[in-house]
């Protein structure tokens, strides 16, 4: 079992501290004051919808996927898994079924 994506905090900390960036640039960047971006990054905080969006923007504009980009990915790893456990499934009943192979 897999842990949990990265929380868009994580990603826009992650990205911040890979670049050598203070938060108040980031902040800035967002239309936020460092203390609230603070808060935000200590998780002292939920982001509002508003703040979510400045965030995210922030990434895609640096061209780094968001959380929605990487849940999008999951998801279609979870499908193919799911898909692949079904044709197992369908084989393994199947095979019961079938007296000849008994």
């Amino acid at each position: 079992m897999s842990s949990q994506p990265p929380s868009l905090i994580e990603l826009v900390e992650n990205e911040r501290r890979d670049n050598g960036l203070t938060q108040a640039e980031v902040a800035d960047a967002c239309n936020l004051t460092q203390g609230h971006y603070s808060k935000l990054a200590r998780a002292a905080h939920r982001p509002s919808r508003r703040v979510t969006e400045a965030l995210t923007s922030w990434l895609d504009a640096r061209g780094k996927p968001s959380t929605r980009d990487r849940e999008s990915v999951r998801i279609a790893s979870l499908i193919a898994s799911i898909q692949k456990d079904c044709v197992e499934l369908v084989r393994l009943v199947g095979h019961r079924r079938d007296p000849s192979r008994r």
